[in-house]
């Protein structure tokens, strides 16, 4: 989210971030993770708030979903590796050691954003 100075003052303002944005760790909330449909936020008007004014402030979303309110057989479907299986447990391993060819030095370290959990969209049931 983004926010103003004050630490809780987050509400309607959201970002995406393309990279690694180290600077911002502590700085502000995640809240979630783009599975599906990032050409559609891709394709809104990117814009640098005005200083003073609210006539510009880029688009606004209409309407919105959340995928839970949709009827069963309208819901999409995304089967998520489970963090606590063994295969989490040697991808981990593997992000963390980095066993391709191209690494001399392997850090022996992992955080969040070397770390996206492997997704993959199913049919529905």
């Amino acid at each position: 989210f983004g926010r103003g100075n004050e630490e809780d003052s987050a509400s309607t303002e959201f970002y995406i971030a393309l990279q690694p944005q180290r600077y911002l760790d502590r700085n502000l909330s995640v809240f979630g993770r783009v599975i599906d449909g990032m050409a559609h936020l891709q394709a809104l008007r990117r814009v640098t708030p005005p200083e003073s004014k609210d006539d510009d402030l880029g688009e606004t979303i209409i309407s919105m979903r959340m995928a839970s309110d949709l009827p069963e057989d309208e819901r999409p479907r995304f089967e998520i590796l489970d963090s606590a299986s063994p295969a989490f447990a040697a991808f981990a391993e593997a992000r963390r050691n980095r066993p391709e060819e191209f690494f001399y030095f392997r850090p022996n370290y992992l955080d969040i954003c070397q770390m996206p959990v492997p997704v993959r969209e199913t049919a529905a049931k």
